[in-house]
């Protein structure tokens, strides 16, 4: 990891914590996170343990960059 920016999904699998970032506004997501497939499935917790506030894919890009989609599924 460079710079604390992920370059591969393993950052995102189990416990974990990152940074959303959307219209320069600044948004942690803490929670667990499994892998599936190309991407992490991430549950976000009110608190580590908590209970769960939404879902995220995770997935890297093209690129390489890291990408977080919140989805509407548990």
């Amino acid at each position: 990891m460079a710079d604390g920016i992920p370059t591969t999904l393993d950052a995102f699998v189990d416990d974990a914590e990152f940074t959303v970032v959307l219209k320069d506004q600044h948004h942690l997501v803490r929670g667990h996170g499994r892998a599936l497939e190309d991407k992490v499935v991430f549950h976000e917790k009110d608190h580590l343990g908590g209970k769960d506030v939404r879902v995220w894919h995770v997935s890297l890009d093209d690129a390489g960059t890291v990408r977080a989609e919140a989805v509407a599924a548990f």
